[in-house]
C-alpha cells in the first residue's frame, strides 16, 4: 500500500496580491478556481489522503499554520514599510482563503 502525504509548498505564492483577477495556476478536479471547504474535504477523502476526520485535522493545521505566519508577515511588513501595501492585500487574501476553504472545519472534529 502506497503512502499519501501533502507535498510540501514551494511555489505557493498569494499572487492575488500582485495580480488581483488572478487563480491558482494548477486545477483542483478541473477547475482553477478557488475550492470552498466541502470541495477540498471531498478531494482529501476521494484521493487517500484519509477519512473525514484526518482531512478536518489537516485543513486545521493549514488554518493554524496560516495564522502563525500572519503574525510574521504583519511583523515583517513593520519593519519593510516598502511592503506594508502588498502584506495588506495578501493578509486579505489569506483571510478570504480561510472564510472560504478553512473556516467551516475550525472547530469541528
Amino acid at each position: 500500500e502506497a503512502t499519501v502525504a501533502l507535498a510540501p509548498a514551494y511555489d505557493l505564492v498569494t499572487t492575488t496580491a500582485y495580480i488581483p483577477a488572478d487563480s491558482m495556476a494548477l486545477t483542483l478536479d478541473g477547475s482553477t478556481r478557488w475550492p470552498d471547504a466541502k470541495r477540498l474535504r471531498t478531494f482529501g477523502e476521494t484521493r487517500g489522503v484519509g477519512g473525514p476526520k484526518r482531512v478536518r485535522a489537516i485543513l486545521e493545521r493549514i488554518a493554524d499554520g496560516l495564522a502563525d505566519t500572519l503574525v510574521e508577515l504583519r511583523a515583517y511588513a513593520r519593519d519593510h514599510t516598502a511592503f506594508t501595501e502588498v502584506a495588506v492585500r495578501i493578509e486579505a487574501a489569506w483571510a478570504a482563503g480561510i472564510a472560504s476553504s478553512l473556516a467551516s472545519d475550525r472547530g469541528q472534529s
